[in-house]
């Protein structure tokens, strides 16, 4: 029996618990964690089989301790905190602490001062323990200040050996105490003074010493762990489950939390006998319900709506049955257990529908199979109902229609997408003839596409209510199809990179296009960047889509950009930040950057201008030529200059250096004649250049182009002035050549004519 006082203080529990999530977690603790070592692990059970992933326990851990194992873990009613019982190395006795489950960090609150083997909480909050067998007060109950940890005697136990477990019952107010290994003891305690003690004896196979236990609500049992390493059900009548479950060695504690709702599965269904009534004779339809588990005890409720065609009905088989066969509460059932109830009438005229919906009085959650229908007098069938699914790609389902009975005119019935942006049909309406009734009628559902991301969307296939000079169909409105149309649309960016991934240093370039995958809620926008803007560079910064023109490809064009270093060619790439956007589908996605190579253009050479042609003379005049470099050097460069004779010409300076900051400034060597007092003519020279010499390998030991010239001579014969005798011999042998030159002209003139050879 619950005690009247803790009645507030288990709605402020119940109002507490029912703020965490509503399907309680089974844990279990074991000393080991994941299969080796003394360290303590809680572990995530399935209420219902038992099981658990391999490898799946939660290490729990003190601040400044090393913890080697958990004897018990319980929870808090009044406020849904797991307590727990911890062997702490280097701590005599065990140590009481808190455990957040989903981390499995320990909160201290003090030492129990004595080798404590389980807790458990009465439902007003108060702690109770009991210590083991190698306890200094061995198998002892014991009231425990949840806030400080401290002690006192309940009241001994001493029976049993070899283990020692108790769990609270809220239905009957008692603990219950599991002790011994071959030989078990199975008792309840008061959890009140004197805290009495009665023996209940054990129905069923205990698989050994039991180790841990924890009341199951939903089932109105104990669950326990024992040495076998595994699980039973134990009824508090003493009746033990088979084993079921296969956990890790030593479950030494066991604690349900999060919640009281129970996962089970109605199953309801109704007949009527004569199953095709007459009008104006009796009916009676059957109503049962089937606790399909998993394992849970629960208490059902029954509302009927009555077809009205159903008249002077009368209900048995219920354990209360209200005027007007509105509702019928059921008895608890457990997992396999059925319940029936009949109602019995007489039939009219014309087709109706009876509907039974089964709830349940307590915190159960029911599948959608707890509503059952039944159509008398006639009634349009429609297989499947729901379930059909179509695609945005142009994927169909079908499904048929067809009557339960030839009807005495035609029957139309109207047949309508809810949603045609989702699924279309291919008719508008269907007709049942009294010839071909009982063959049913297929109706394709398409599916419709679209262009935004809005996930697979329900409609349904609207049945129009059916028009009908036949009384019995007239009226009937059959059951919508459930559908599903597949979206098939994905946020993305789509990038086409270009043909020809390349730009050159002479400005040369790339495009490549950008577009969606689908068209978003809102603008959709992106940076454009280089990876290195000393090589390419894109036409825009930012690339905006809009609603409107999120499917036209936009194109981004990319310039080489020219350097004076001879790097070769160069890989970067465009990258595509992040997007923007106010639609989260398309907030935040990474496009595809684009990989491209510009081309280098420069070459490692020396320019020298002129290569030829220079003119000097022996008087010092001078001549000129430049050196430049083609391309930016990543060291010094040094090029001698000398000349091929410096008998006749030389070179100022002697060398010419370059840097990678005057690389493109052209330098001038200055060439000057040089004097001698030789009568030798013009005389060739050359200005001889290089090779380079560099720590830049790619102008180290380049071949110069030297550069020739002449140098004019300045030196003459020196001829004596003649005096008055030698000016007569002169004029004397001028005379003479000019009187022979004159001949040997004539002679020649004579020969060439032929008309003067005679």
């Amino acid at each position: 029996m619950f005690r009247k006082s803790l009645f507030p203080l288990l709605a402020t529990a119940l109002s507490t618990l029912l703020s965490l999530p509503v399907q309680a977690q089974l844990y279990g603790t074991s000393p080991f964690q994941n299969g080796g070592g003394d360290m303590g692990a809680l572990y995530r059970f399935d209420v219902d089989t038992g099981a658990y992933t391999m490898g799946s326990g939660i290490q729990v851990t003190l601040a400044g301790f090393t913890i080697t194992g958990i004897n018990s873990v319980t929870v808090d009613p009044t406020d849904g905190l797991v307590y727990a019982v911890l062997k702490v190395a280097a701590v005599s006795g065990r140590v009481l602490a808190t455990i957040d489950v989903n981390t499995g960090v320990a909160t201290q609150i003090g030492n129990l001062g004595d080798n404590f083997s389980s807790i458990s909480f009465r439902e007003d909050g108060q702690l109770f323990g009991v210590t083991g067998d190698g306890a200094t007060v061995p198998e002892t109950l014991f009231l425990i200040n949840k806030a400080t940890a401290a002690t006192v005697v309940a009241r001994t136990l001493g029976n049993g050996a070899d283990g020692e477990v108790i769990a609270y019952n809220p239905v009957d107010d008692l603990f219950y105490h599991w002790s011994g290994n071959g030989t078990v003891v199975f008792e309840s305690i008061q959890s009140v003074p004197p805290y009495t003690i009665t023996s209940i004896p054990i129905i069923g196979t205990t698989n050994g010493e039991t180790f841990g236990a924890v009341w199951d609500g939903c089932r109105d049992i104990f669950i326990g762990s024992n040495i076998s390493s595994s699980f039973n059900l134990w009824n508090p009548n003493g009746t033990v489950s088979p084993a079921f479950g296969a956990n890790p060695d030593d479950i030494r504690g066991m604690a349900l939390v999060g919640g009281f709702a129970c996962d089970v599965d109605l199953v309801i269904s109704i007949s009527a006998m004569p199953a095709v009534p007459t009008v104006g004779n009796p009916v009676t339809l059957t109503v049962s319900v089937l606790n399909n588990g998993p394992a849970r005890a629960l208490t059902p409720s029954v509302a009927v709506s009555l077809a009205p065609n159903i008249t002077g009905a009368v209900t048995s088989g219920c354990a209360a049955d209200p005027a007007g066969v509105p509702t019928c509460a059921l008895p608890k059932l457990y997992q396999g257990d059925t319940a029936s109830f009949t109602i019995t009438g007489t039939f009219g005229p014309g087709a109706g529908t009876t509907t039974v919906t089964a709830t349940t009085s307590s915190d159960e959650t029911a599948a959608a199979n707890n509503t059952a229908s039944l159509v008398l007098g006639g009634s349009i069938d429609v297989m499947p109902t729901s379930g059909l699914v179509t695609t945005e790609a142009g994927g169909t389902a079908v499904f048929t229609v067809v009557l339960s009975s030839q009807p005495t005119s035609d029957v139309n019935v109207p047949v309508a997408s809810s949603d045609t942006t989702e699924g279309t049909v291919a008719v508008t309406s269907l007709v049942f003839t009294s010839a071909n009734w009982n063959v049913p009628q297929t109706v394709t559902v398409t599916g419709a596409d679209d262009s935004v991301i809005d996930g697979n969307v329900a409609y349904s296939v609207v049945l129009g209510v059916a028009t009908s000079a036949d009384l019995s169909y007239n009226g009937l409105d059959p059951t919508d199809v459930g559908v599903s149309n597949s979206d098939n649309d994905v946020a993305g960016v789509t990038v086409t990179p270009p043909a020809v991934p390349t730009t050159t240093e002479a400005g040369g370039t790339a495009a490549f296009t950008v577009v969606l995958t689908a068209q978003p809620t809102g603008d959709v926008s992106f940076p454009v960047a280089s990876s290195d803007v000393t090589e390419g560079t894109p036409g825009v910064a930012t690339v905006t889509f809009t609603t409107l023109n999120w499917n036209v490809p936009q194109t981004i064009t990319v310039t080489g950009v020219d350097d004076f270093v001879v790097d070769g060619d160069v890989g970067y790439s465009i990258t595509l930040g992040a997007t923007t956007s106010a639609d989260p589908d398309f907030n935040g996605l990474d496009p595809a950057d684009v990989a491209l190579t510009n081309l280098d253009n420069d070459g490692a050479g020396v320019t020298v201008t002129p290569t030829s042609g220079l003119a000097t003379d022996e008087s010092g005049t001078t001549d000129s030529f430049t050196v430049v470099l083609t391309a930016q050097p990543a060291s010094d460069v040094s090029i001698a200059i000398s000349s091929s004779d410096t008998t006749e010409a030389s070179a100022a300076p002697a060398s010419l250096t370059f840097t990678s900051l005057n690389w493109n400034v052209p330098q001038t060597v200055t060439v000057t004649g040089v004097d001698d007092l030789v009568i030798d003519g013009p005389q060739p020279f050359t200005m001889v250049t290089g090779p380079t010499t560099s720590a830049d390998a790619g102008f180290n030991g380049l071949d110069v182009s030297d550069v020739s010239g002449i140098n004019g001579d300045n030196d003459v014969v020196s001829v004596p002035v003649p005096g008055p005798g030698g000016l007569a011999l002169l004029a004397l042998v001028l005379m003479v050549l000019t009187t022979v030159a004159f001949k040997l002209r004539h002679r020649t003139t004579m020969a060439s004519d032929p008309r003067r050879r005679n």
